[in-house]
């Protein structure tokens, strides 16, 4: 029994607060047993943080197929609670943020904000002999920061690198 409370501090001690609430602020490896990081959009102050959601309370609605890697943007509503950021043709709607894009559900039966993953260039290409990080350290564009893409290496896996450009004469 001792262990069980032990524990309990433990993991009440790793949680932020967010306005009304506790939950864990995540990179998108952080998150603890079957909960999964989900990047919320505070509406008054318009900075994204990501948060630790457990999929019992928030169940995948089938939206996150529309956005090419599975994350649309969650929002804090107004009574504190969580949903996704809807942006279309609805009553309370989400103006996206600059780095997220508008997505019309296949559908066109809803609309939620996806990271725009449109970053200019191209992977570069890899050579025999390279070495590299045979990790996946991303699984697209949006988990690199600035305009680096994600690109597989040398090994195969994916890394954020520096594209290239094209240049037409």
């Amino acid at each position: 029994m001792r262990v069980v409370v032990l524990l309990a501090v433990a993991v009440t001690m790793t949680y932020a607060q967010v306005p009304g609430t506790y939950r864990i602020i995540c990179a998108s490896s952080d998150c603890w047993g079957y909960s999964v990081c989900r990047k919320v959009l505070n509406t008054t102050s318009g900075e994204i943080v990501p948060i630790c959601f457990d999929p019992m309370r928030y169940p995948p609605t089938g939206n996150e197929q529309v956005c090419s890697d599975g994350q649309p943007l969650w929002v804090i509503t107004g009574t504190g609670d969580y949903s996704q950021a809807s942006c279309g043709r609805v009553v309370n709607k989400t103006t996206c943020p600059s780095n997220y894009r508008c997505v019309t559900s296949p559908v066109d039966v809803y609309d939620v904000c996806c990271p725009n993953s449109d970053k200019v260039g191209e992977c570069p290409e890899t050579h025999p002999g390279e070495v590299g990080v045979c990790a996946d350290l991303c699984q697209s564009d949006t988990n690199c920061p600035r305009d680096l893409k994600c690109c597989p290496n040398a090994c195969g896996a994916h890394t954020c690198q520096t594209p290239v450009h094209s240049l037409y004469l």
